[in-house]
């Protein structure tokens, strides 16, 4: 739900990750990204990206000064930096097949930087987590972290009860997934970068805030009912609500001339014969194996690896689900819906 941003931006809590995401950074930081060169032509922006994510775990307590717990910082930053490589497959980069190995690299970059520098925060990375179940985390963990916040905004009624409603229930619809899924100890499934554990019993922030309906936006115009409607305003709105009327009335005429025209009907004929013959080459290229010719080659596109080094496979293989599985053979693929 990406109108969650527009909720929390100028929560204090949320301002959090705009100061993750200033792009003022020194070279040095840069001089960890050499891992991620050979992907610049291909990942536009990677470079500066990895620059500024090892500045952000380096100087982590600095940025985030506002935040004085160091593990919540952490979860600050791991949601940061996937939540930026999601938005990039979803805007710039190509090849989502590869999402798996980008993540590595970041990974080996943050493991290429010293112990003592990372203030014991490290970059999570698990192979079953995907870009999508990282923002559905981000998302209840922003909820959760920003609920006193959303409770003052509807009750000052900066917000309306449509928009928050339909927050709440992708919210509660994430909650109930997470339930189903996290709270029957599910080892794989759930070994999530964080312990979410006490939400499985502590439900207190799934509470929908009340509402008034009744109540206007703060700062909403007021609009005048029907008997505070000054004459001369009657006069001025009346000519043109008249012009309207007759500017419905005029299209409905030249849609009724249309019906009458021939060239309309053969037009039409056109248009079904276009569209039997469109659902034709769909039933052929779908059920037959004229389908399958065109598919590898025609439609057969150029694969783009991302060449893993040993130590890059070494990290896969250490935190990879399926430690046995040849990844030198064919690109990592993982379920990913932009």
């Amino acid at each position: 739900m990406e109108n969650a941003e527009s909720i929390l931006e100028n929560s204090p809590k949320y301002k959090l990750y705009s100061k993750l995401d200033k792009k003022q950074y020194e070279r040095v930081y840069c001089s960890y990204c050499n891992r991620v060169n050979s992907l610049i032509h291909k990942y536009t922006g990677i470079h500066e990206l990895c620059c500024m994510f090892a500045r952000n775990i380096i100087k982590l307590p600095q940025i985030l000064e506002d935040e004085e717990d160091n593990n919540e910082r952490c979860r600050y930053l791991n949601f940061w930096i996937t939540d930026n490589i999601r938005k990039k497959f979803d805007s710039d980069w190509k090849h989502s097949n590869n999402i798996h190995s980008i993540l590595l690299k970041f990974l080996s970059v943050e493991n290429f930087i010293p112990s003592a520098s990372k203030h014991n925060c490290r970059f999570y990375y698990r192979s079953h987590i995907d870009l999508i179940l990282w923002k559905k985390l981000k998302d209840l963990y922003d909820y959760i972290k920003n609920y006193n916040y959303i409770e003052r905004k509807i009750n000052s009624q900066e917000y309306s009860c449509e928009k928050h409603s339909h927050y709440f229930d992708y919210i509660t619809s994430l909650y109930k997934t997470f339930k189903e899924e996290c709270c029957n100890e599910s080892p794989v499934k759930c070994s999530y970068p964080f312990s979410f554990d006490d939400l499985c019993k502590n439900t207190e922030y799934l509470t929908q805030i009340t509402c008034d309906k009744d109540k206007k936006l703060a700062g909403a115009p007021k609009v005048p009912s029907g008997s505070e409607v000054s004459e001369d305003q009657r006069e001025t709105t009346s000519p043109l609500a008249q012009s309207d009327s007759l500017q419905v009335f005029d299209n409905i005429v030249q849609s009724s001339s249309e019906y009458n025209n021939p060239d309309y009907y053969v037009k039409l004929s056109l248009g079904i014969s276009s569209l039997g013959i469109f659902f034709i080459i769909i039933f052929l290229y779908k059920f037959t194996t004229f389908g399958t010719w065109i598919h590898y080659n025609l439609l057969k596109k150029k694969k783009i690896n991302v060449e893993l080094d040993e130590d890059e496979q070494y990290l896969l293989d250490k935190y990879s689900d399926y430690p046995d599985k040849n990844n030198y053979i064919e690109n990592l693929n993982i379920s990913y819906n932009p």
